[in-house]
């Protein structure tokens, strides 16, 4: 985790929206974060306190304060996400609520006359190199011009309109000397039709699609030149439709350039005025001012029609923004199979994971000395719980009766359908409370429901609980190659090991859960194929297969001898325990007289195997006499 400030603005604002880490969104435009984080917004109004957290690491009276500048300060920011490291964080930032004559004030003063026009966007970034270029662009944003009054630089809304009677103007030639007022009419000029634009394109930031560079186009249907604007406006795409084809107009009307000669009564005309002539349809903006003898030469440019901004419907095309999730907390689920789930060394297996915006931990053994890594867990593998119960199959052959109705957890993988010969290479391995099960075929249902079927039960030595699985039991999807192994030796059964996963959603310290070694990799495993009989005299014939995780593959190896426990339950309740060894007991009427003072009841045989590790991997089935 991490705690820094990050400087916004260099003037106040009022107040902070959504933001990303690295392109995504971590906090939505409801304030919520989708991680546990603790940030302070100084707006920049008024004279500022310095940051508590700033206070306590540079000292009181030595901490800045940052008056008039708008920062946030965060604390406790985990980096987890982000490689250990501070991502690349974009704010959405609300300066005001001021028009784009307001946003010229800011940055250049009073320059600003007239009354202002609509507001056709809602945002600018002021990132010219000089504040000349941000006027600049901001004036025709605005629609103001620029010219002078008494002598000082203005931009005018509403410039002085001149009306120039058709006496002040008189064909000139080089032989003219006067008529009328003193005004000679020099030159008009109109270029060729194929020099108006085609088009006019504005590329600006859509806050409709998380800011994002947007493109706005009006064309004519013409040949010609498109004219293309770029510019850091902040707009909707109505809004930026609108502006172009305002440009494309003034642009189209400005092809038409006017230059006149007009008497000294005119000398107080100036740059960015407007002037009308009689006889003559349009108006003109003044665009240059010349003084020749006694004659000022007039250079104005036609403009477009004062047509209103009309904001008509248009596309800014489909977004699909990502929902901001909190991160969720890991759960852990650390457990042992009698016959390891890799080559190698019996082992204590991790699945981390977590629900809607878990996004991965680091796991690790704690300990009172250092922490033991086990490696990041960076996603969540598909997981879900059983909606209905889950009966007892078979263990070696295909169960082809039971299935898993499972209700998956959404916006994670879903389960999938694999070949038979897949399923015996290893593949949907899952894990259904304490047992390690494959599945071949995954079926959507309604309601978010997938149905697993063709099982392959009590993989990995793993038990069937004797009641079958309940409904809400946990349902984890298991890829061993994934899964972190903490390895584990004899001496270690009955311990308590702790596993510690450090993630975005978990808490300050992390989120640790203990864990009971029970060593079931190491102990005797339980005999198969139990069968009982009664003879005719009496006697009771059982035998049974032997098992274990060094001839669990189907090789030529043995299974280690064991020292078993065959134990009888009556029906009434007395418990008959005879200790074995081998393959097979027969039990004479003698013996039967001699252990239970007569020939055993009707009842149930259970073998046991002798030694360490949980008992439900060292005793079978339960089988009738």
């Amino acid at each position: 985790m991490a705690s820094f400030a990050i400087l916004l603005s260099s003037g106040p604002i009022t107040g902070i929206g959504r933001i990303w880490a690295d392109g995504r969104e971590i906090r939505g435009a409801d304030g919520q974060f989708e991680m546990p984080t603790t940030m302070r917004l100084h707006d920049g109004r008024g004279s500022g306190v310095a940051d508590p957290l700033i206070v306590a690491a540079e000292g009181v009276g030595r901490a800045p304060a940052y008056p008039g500048c708008a920062y946030v300060v965060f604390e406790d920011f985990g980096l987890q996400a982000f490689g250990n490291r501070l991502p690349n964080l974009g704010f959405e930032v609300f300066a005001d609520s001021g028009s784009p004559q307001d946003w010229i004030r800011a940055l250049a003063g009073e320059v600003v006359r007239g009354p202002d026009g609509a507001r056709m966007a809602q945002g600018y970034v002021a990132t010219r190199p000089r504040i000349a270029g941000d006027v600049q662009a901001l004036a025709r944003l605005s629609g103001t011009g620029a010219g002078y009054r008494h002598g000082a630089f203005v931009l005018d809304g509403a410039p002085p309109l001149h009306s120039i009677a058709a006496s002040d103007l008189a064909e000139a030639d080089e032989d003219a000397v006067g008529g009328g007022n003193g005004g000679w009419m020099v030159a008009r000029r109109g270029l060729a039709a194929n020099a108006r634009p085609a088009g006019c394109s504005l590329t600006y930031l859509d806050p409709d699609r998380d800011y994002q560079a947007g493109r706005q186009l009006v064309a004519r249907g013409r040949t010609g030149e498109e004219l293309s604007v770029s510019a850091l406006v902040v707009a909707r795409a109505d809004q930026a439709r609108a502006l172009a084809g305002h440009w494309l107009r003034e642009a189209e009307a400005a092809v038409e350039t006017l230059e006149i000669a007009l008497g000294w009564r005119w000398l107080g005309l100036s740059a960015g005025d407007h002037v009308e002539l009689e006889g003559r349809p349009g108006r003109w903006r003044v665009v240059r001012l010349d003084v020749r003898g006694l004659r000022l030469i007039v250079v104005a440019e036609m403009l477009s029609e004062a047509l209103p901004l009309v904001q008509r419907p248009a596309d800014p095309g489909r977004v699909l923004p990502a929902p901001v999730i909190p991160a969720s907390v890991t759960r852990i689920v650390a457990f042992e199979t009698p016959v390891p789930l890799r080559e190698g060394l019996p082992a204590l297996r991790i699945l981390a994971t977590g629900g809607a915006g878990w996004r991965g931990a680091e796991l690790s053994i704690a300990g009172q000395g250092e922490d033991i890594a086990l490696g990041t867990v960076s996603r969540a593998f598909p997981q879900g719980e059983l909606v209905a119960p889950l009966g007892i199959g078979p263990d070696n052959l295909w169960d082809e009766r039971n299935s898993l109705l499972v209700r998956q957890q959404a916006g994670q993988e879903m389960f999938e359908s694999r070949s038979a010969a897949a399923i015996l290479e290893g593949a949907n391995l899952v894990r259904v409370g304490e047992e390690l099960l494959q599945f071949r075929d995954a079926w959507p249902e309604e309601g978010g429901l997938v149905r697993l079927s063709g099982l392959l039960r009590g993989c990995f030595g793993t038990a069937q609980p004797v009641a079958g699985h309940m409904a809400g039991s946990a349902v984890h999807l298991v890829r061993p190659d994934s899964l972190p192994a903490y390895g584990i030796g004899a001496d270690s059964i009955g311990r308590i090991l702790s596993v510690l996963a450090i993630g975005p959603g978990d808490p300050a310290g992390g989120t640790l859960a203990q864990v009971v070694v029970s060593g079931a990799g190491f102990g005797p495993m339980a005999p198969v194929h139990v069968r009982v009989e009664r003879q005719p005299d009496g006697a009771i014939r059982s035998s049974w297969i032997m098992r274990g995780r060094e001839a669990w593959s189907w090789n030529d190896a043995e299974p280690a001898a064991a020292n078993l426990i065959w134990r009888f339950r009556s029906d009434s309740g007395p418990v008959f325990d005879w200790q074995v060894s081998g393959t097979m007991l027969e039990l004479s009427p003698d013996a039967q007289m001699e252990r239970a003072g007569g020939l055993l009841p009707s009842g149930t045989v259970e073998i046991v195997a002798i030694g360490d590790g949980p008992a439900w991997m060292r005793t079978s089935r339960r089988h009738a006499i």
